[in-house]
């Protein structure tokens, strides 16, 4: 066969450099470039789809459940309040695997009290019944800024693995209540707590929710805007409580009306719901489901106060912090008087540590401990790295 020969002179000493194919060569070279486009195009992905990305997958799950086992039923003391930590999924619940039912009926402060485990100290349920009268009363009066709005009561948590790939599933049961029940208990919880005679009570791990301390339940959630920002909120002096702290900006309770008919509530709608009341946000169903991270169900120590810990990130959408702010003073969400003043952190590991070593006595402590879970559920952070700086964080494993 012929040769064919590629020559390329140069000027001004540049080397010359041929180069000589044989025919041969020169169709093996075309034959394989050919099948390399071939295998590019077609068995790349066959091969990426059944076996690069299982085996991704799979590492990732093992990273993960090492995650989940170092902080499942850890605790971490924020502006000298104790958080414990239930459940930690870093990679979130599905929709399909976090599930809430309010069971009918409503809640029985008598009976609650008769099945609680928090002892003797606390006054027995006909004290309790008046002391919750009282208080109705008092939230009925028209000189009193609150009022009597509906919530509910965690009563049971059950938290298995999905049989095939492991992943967590959650599934939480409320009953009725109302905010009332919840300023009686939790003032004299946390009451009899400060003065040291719920001490065995509140060093026990938890497995449960108590019966009749367990009187609310909300979402925490973190903010990550599209220009990679958190919003911080600083609570107003017309809030109830924590006034002058600094917040997470979107915290909401979880209430009987976001169950349907059937008593099932779905927490992507009050994601939605919450965005809309806290920061003027109306966002399609659809991309609260694609932007939204459940990843921790912890608990307040301090008054026993269970709550879910969310990460929403829009990064990849129009909402950068700008146009949440002109949004939100424009006259959207009606829950804004809550808090007086908004800021930003960068989402990156400097500025989340800092909230902690440089300002935490300046934070609501589960506001906080929702920031630094968000961002070890984001991989903006590690494990490693908050351990470094929180010298109160204790890890446990629990047993599966």
């Amino acid at each position: 066969m012929g040769s064919y020969q590629i020559r390329t002179e140069s000027r001004n000493n540049w080397r010359i450099v041929s180069t000589v194919y044989s025919g041969k060569e020169l169709i093996t070279f075309v034959v394989g470039a050919f099948f390399a486009v071939i295998a590019e195009r077609l068995i790349w992905p066959i091969l990426r789809r059944t076996l690069i990305s299982p085996l991704v997958s799979w590492q990732r799950r093992r990273r993960d459940r090492r995650l989940e086992d170092r902080l499942d039923g850890s605790t971490i003391r924020i502006n000298n309040h104790q958080q414990y930590l239930f459940e930690f999924a870093p990679r979130g619940f599905s929709p399909e695997k976090i599930t809430g039912q309010v069971r009918s009926g409503d809640y029985d402060i008598i009976a609650a009290r008769a099945a609680s485990l928090v002892g003797t100290s606390f006054p027995d349920g006909q004290e309790l019944q008046i002391l919750y009268q009282q208080k109705q009363l008092l939230l009925n009066s028209p000189d009193v800024p609150f009022w009597n709005g509906s919530q509910l009561a965690l009563q049971r948590v059950t938290r298995r693995r999905d049989p095939m790939i492991e992943d967590p599933i959650l599934d939480l049961q409320f009953v009725n209540k109302d905010y009332a029940n919840f300023l009686t208990i939790g003032e004299l919880f946390e009451d009899l707590r400060e003065s040291g005679a719920l001490g065995d009570f509140v060093s026990r791990q938890i497995v449960q929710p108590d019966p009749l301390l367990a009187t609310d339940f909300g979402l925490i959630i973190n903010v990550v805007t599209a220009d990679r920002k958190v919003i911080i909120a600083r609570r107003s002096n017309e809030a109830y409580s924590w006034n002058g702290f600094w917040h997470i900006a979107v915290a909401e309770s979880v209430t009987k009306q976001d169950a349907d008919t059937g008593g099932h509530i779905d927490f992507f709608k009050v994601v939605g719901r919450a965005l809309k009341e806290e920061l003027g946000l109306s966002v399609a169903v659809e991309t609260v489901a694609r932007v939204t991270t459940f990843h921790a169900l912890t608990i307040h120590i301090s008054r026993h106060s269970w709550m879910l810990f969310v990460n929403v990130n829009f990064t990849d959408t129009s909402h950068t912090f700008e146009s949440i702010r002109f949004q939100r003073s424009s006259g959207g969400g009606r829950d804004h008087w809550e808090s007086n003043d908004l800021r930003v952190i960068e989402f990156n590991r400097k500025s989340v540590l800092s909230e902690l070593t440089d300002r935490e006595s300046e934070w609501i402590p589960f506001g906080l401990w929702c920031l630094l879970l968000s961002a070890v559920a984001e991989r903006v952070l590690t494990l490693e790295e908050l351990k470094e700086v929180a010298s109160s964080l204790s890890l446990k494993t629990r047993s599966r």
